[in-house]
Parts: structure tokens; sequence; C-alpha cells
């Protein structure tokens, strides 16, 4: 899917929404998202033969972005789809949204996607309008993913001494 230019500003809202996700006190710098970035991941996933399908909750009164969530397809694996980012805009929260723009994308799945059988999707453990809204859909944990963050310095520091 290719990103109609009147929706750009919408889609860089919604993606930079991604930083109010739980981040399990791990130290990353915020996404900073342009239009020439998402040019780009479009080209990429393009040349990879690869999909991604997005629905955007929009106000109609003020064409705010509300919410979003993309799935993305690679019809070398038909039966598995891999479920990007879901998010609600802050002032928007506590109103259905997240599960609401869910549960259209399996509806346009089911329409679009015949051989899918599999959704995946990952979710920090602290986030628990998140994992209520997977539990709700009947997503059940298939692994767990450990993330191990420390400071270069220290990482060099402790190889060094172990090579000593």
């Amino acid at each position: 899917m290719e990103t109609p230019d009147r929706l750009m500003p919408n889609v860089i809202t919604a993606y930079h929404t991604m930083n109010t996700m739980p981040r399990e006190g791990l130290q990353w710098e915020d996404w900073k998202t342009t239009p020439e970035i998402v040019r780009e991941y479009e080209r990429i996933g393009r040349e990879r033969g690869q999909q991604r399908l997005m629905v955007l909750a929009i106000e109609d009164a003020t064409g705010e972005t509300a919410g979003y969530t993309e799935i993305f397809y690679d019809p070398r694996i038909p039966s598995v789809l891999h479920q990007g980012g879901t998010a609600v805009i802050p002032a928007y929260r506590g109103k259905g949204i997240g599960k609401w723009v869910k549960a259209r994308m399996v509806e346009r799945v089911l329409r679009e996607m015949p051989k899918a059988r599999y959704v995946r999707t990952e979710n920090a453990g602290s986030n628990a309008a998140m994992l209520a809204i997977n539990v709700g859909m009947g997503f059940k944990p298939a692994w767990e993913e450990v993330i191990w963050q420390a400071p270069v310095p220290d990482v060099r520091r402790a190889v060094e001494s172990r090579s000593a």
C-alpha cells in the first residue's frame, strides 16, 4: 500500500503514537518518522513483494488521527500475517478505538487474504490495554522474547576483562 499524500500527516501521527507504548524500562529514542521514511519503507516492501495494510481511525469533524493498526503480508508465506503497530492517540483512549481498528483489519484480511490462517502480534507485558484487546480477540501466547540492554562501554569492559 502506498500512503496517499493527503493521509501522510495522519500516518505520521499514528506512527509517532507508538512512542507512548510501554518500553519495559529500556532506553531508546523516540521514533522520528518522516514522509521520506514512510516512502522508503513502502519502496522496500514493494521490492520484497510484501504488502502492508493499514486501518486509520480519523475523526470526521477534525480530520485528526485517533488510532491505527497495520498488518504485513508476504505472499511467499500466505498463511501467516504479521500484526504491526496498533496505537490510539492518548486523547482518544478509553473509547474502544484500539479494538475497533484491529477488528476492522481482521474483517479486511478475511475478505482480501483467504489463505491467511494465523496472525502474529507482539506485546509488551506491561501494556494491559493492548493485552486485553489481544486476549479478547483470541490471541494466545506463542513464545516470549526478552530484550537485554546494556551501555556499550559496560559491555566492552566486560568483554575485555574476560579476554585478558
